[in-house]
């Protein structure tokens, strides 16, 4: 198969109908997923360094906050089952209720809704095994998107939320670009292969959310990732504070989530 890239330049400022698309049925999707930050994937790149420019941005957001999915290559019922409760869990988590929740009837309306692909979805995310835990980052139209999961080690409730919240277009916690405000990064400490996973994203790329630093997210990585000596790789500046310890959405995730698809927050 031949292997497509798009530049640098489509992926974080042009608008979506600029970006050079492709048909998925002719791209093999294993040249096209590059690592980002560890546990994350973006379509067209192929070396690390190139990707500090690229963030939320409005372009990679799911259209009409719907994502359709495949899951038919896991073969463990229980490990479906692990991932339908996950995504219906983020489901709830995200949904608004209805302004009179006194009323009986009221009930959840969906603010981002996994369903099913049907054979008229053309860009959708397949679920499958891997090594360690992945995802794309986005939406990306046209693409063949993926989500892995390691079996044994990213089926937990939490992981695979936190995965998912990728595909929906987040970035990590602590590239934040004013995540110097409120962590000390100690590189020092850090592998060296892995130095790239603490680069800031630039404010100019990102879509602001007005949601301040959060400890708490689901995705926020622990004191000790990547260490290569055990010793913190990341410290809190804020005293009796954890980070990467959630296995749930916090209130600003959840915010984040709702403000990025244009829910009701």
């Amino acid at each position: 198969m031949t292997s497509v890239k798009i530049g640098l330049e489509a992926q974080i400022a042009l608008p979506q109908h600029n970006v050079d698309r492709i048909q998925y049925t002719n791209v093999n999707s294993e040249e096209l997923d590059s690592v980002l930050e560890g546990d994350m994937l973006i379509p067209g790149f192929k070396s690390k360094s190139q990707l500090r420019g690229a963030a939320i941005l409005t372009h990679n957001k799911w259209p009409n906050g719907v994502i359709p999915y495949d899951i038919s290559a896991i073969t463990d019922s229980k490990d479906r089952d692990s991932i339908i409760r996950a995504m219906e869990k983020l489901m709830y988590d995200t949904g608004t209720p209805s302004p009179t929740p006194q009323d009986p009837t009221w009930r959840l309306y969906d603010c981002v809704y996994f369903r099913p692909r049907t054979s008229a979805d053309r860009t959708f995310v397949t679920i499958e095994y891997g090594t360690g835990c992945w995802a794309n980052i986005g939406y990306y139209q046209n693409y063949r998107l993926k989500m892995l999961l390691q079996k044994g080690g990213c089926f937990d409730s939490g992981t695979i939320q936190h995965e998912l919240i990728h595909v929906l277009g987040f970035h990590h916690e602590h590239n934040r670009a004013d995540r110097d405000d409120h962590i000390i990064i100690n590189l020092d400490n850090v592998n060296e292969a892995e130095k790239y996973n603490f680069e800031k994203r630039r404010q100019e790329d990102l879509t602001d959310l007005y949601t301040k630093y959060d400890y708490d997210s689901i995705m926020h990585y622990s004191q000790t990732a990547f260490s290569k000596n055990g010793r913190p790789t990341m410290v809190p500046k804020k005293s009796g504070v954890q980070i990467g310890h959630s296995k749930n959405l916090s209130p600003i995730d959840i915010e984040e989530i709702r403000r990025f698809y244009g829910c009701r927050v």
